[in-house]
């Protein structure tokens, strides 16, 4: 009875401590990914409301081996650009979008970022971390801030669902790297302030179960094996609110489902152990 009252125990330690480390794994998963969004396609037009000629794209991609990456891009339509005008004015457009990104690539290599320019896109690598510590350490982040964005927490019998909302970087672009480039785009021949969409990507490794947002699109990017969340703004809304959504384990219902689970089986086993105890003492 000994042997088998400590089974049941290793059985039942097991299980609870289970569905604690899954709890608690999933939970360090909201810690760290769910409110840290201040991503990297640009090129693709789902979520875009207008037709727009040019795209700066804020990045923010949480790539699967744990680094992080923050990039700007730049996209210009050549073809929507250059359509329905004279051969003169279609080649004086394509040299001042050649121009003007190549001068940007150039400047930006010059200030120690890696650029890359090639046929109307631009790619500027700002900030490249091998961990979310390293990120942490380098905006002076030592974990015990609170949320400013968090706006509530709404229980759930098996999950918690935590709310945070915030503005992207395009609300405080005065006098920034992203106004530098906004500025050129917009002296290029054939675009206005209104003809630039600002785009904001968030990429993370995990799928909206995890983490949902409001973003005007949201999609897997094959080549990092992540989700982006893409947030649309044109001169208009950068002051644009995006919120996110997480999803925590409620660990009070897991622990009690796996006593339960286990508690069952076991109590039947010590209640059958018993009365065959019984009935071997009367025999």
């Amino acid at each position: 009875m000994k042997k088998v009252m400590a089974v049941v125990t290793i059985i039942l330690l097991a299980a609870v401590l289970g569905a604690g480390i899954f709890a608690v794994a999933e939970y360090r998963v909201n810690q760290r990914f769910g409110f840290y969004a201040k991503a990297a396609e640009g090129l693709i037009a789902d979520g875009l409301k207008n037709d727009y000629l040019a795209e700066i794209t804020f990045n923010n991609l949480n790539l699967t081996d744990g680094s992080v990456i923050r990039a700007l891009q730049v996209y210009i339509d050549t073809a929507a650009l250059t359509k329905d005008v004279s051969s003169t004015e279609k080649e004086l457009r394509l040299w001042d979008v050649e121009s003007s990104l190549s001068f940007l690539a150039e400047q930006y290599k010059e200030r120690g970022f890696t650029a890359k320019y090639e046929d109307g896109f631009l790619d500027i690598t700002l900030e490249k971390f091998d961990s979310f510590t390293d990120l942490y350490i380098a905006s002076g982040r030592d974990g015990y801030e609170e949320s400013d964005g968090i706006r509530g927490l709404e229980w759930g019998f098996w999950y918690n669902k935590y709310t945070f909302s915030d503005k992207t970087i395009f609300s405080q672009m005065e006098n920034t790297i992203i106004q530098q480039i906004t500025n050129q785009v917009a002296n290029i021949r054939g675009i206005d302030e209104e003809d630039i969409a600002y785009i904001f990507n968030y990429g993370t490794l995990y799928s909206k179960r995890t983490l949902d947002s409001d973003a005007d699109n949201i999609y897997y990017y094959s080549k990092y094996a992540i989700n982006i969340h893409k947030f649309v703004m044109d001169k208009d809304s950068l002051d644009r609110e995006f919120t996110i959504y997480q999803y925590s384990p409620n660990v009070i219902t897991w622990y009690c489902l796996a006593i339960i689970i286990t508690a069952i089986p076991a109590a039947a086993y010590i209640v059958y152990a018993y009365k065959k105890k019984n009935q071997t003492v009367k025999d």
